[in-house]
């Protein structure tokens, strides 16, 4: 059950969870983490070598297949949820899980040695996308309308970025 089995290679894995709701970033394992309250806001930035990330996101070590899974399955009970007239546990936010996976090859270092080793990366998102909303079908109402609002919108600007994208790369 042990995600590594090779005497000279070694594998990290990492995970991170966040949620996307009303336009707020949010750590769906912070309440794992002393770092952050839960709900509260992260930024994402842009580092030049890095690409994309969201500061301050948890990123939690696994060490069987087991961790990661009661992981995944603690996040989804972290999701904003509501009931609508078309879904009893409606999504109302978008979600991003990562799994990143460091290959390391060849002997690991002793004492305060340099790690010298080999480093493969793999990093792997699963996107959650809430789904777009007919008003008059979920017959929402106040907050579950401004939610219903907010993903549709979010949605229609996904939209325009894959049809720029596709554009881009057919000219």
């Amino acid at each position: 059950d042990r995600l590594e089995k090779e005497p000279l290679q070694e594998l990290e894995v990492r995970i991170s969870y966040l949620e996307i709701y009303k336009e707020q970033v949010t750590d769906l394992f912070a309440a794992l983490n002393s770092r952050h309250a839960k709900g509260e806001s992260l930024k994402i930035m842009e580092h030049p070598k890095l690409g994309v990330y969201v500061k301050g996101l948890y990123l939690m070590p696994c060490e069987t297949k087991k961790d990661v899974m009661g992981n995944l399955e603690y996040g989804l009970k972290m999701r904003t949820i509501a009931s609508t007239n078309m879904n009893q546990n409606s999504s109302r936010s978008h979600a991003v899980f990562t799994i990143i996976v460091n290959r390391l090859e060849g002997e690991r270092p002793t004492g305060k040695n340099k790690d010298e080793r080999k480093s493969l990366q793999a990093k792997i998102n699963l996107i959650d996308l809430a789904g777009s909303e007919r008003t008059s079908k979920a017959q929402t109402e106040q907050e579950r309308l401004k939610e219903g609002c907010a993903i549709n919108q979010s949605l229609s600007q996904l939209g325009l970025v894959i049809k720029m994208l596709t554009e881009q790369a057919s000219s």
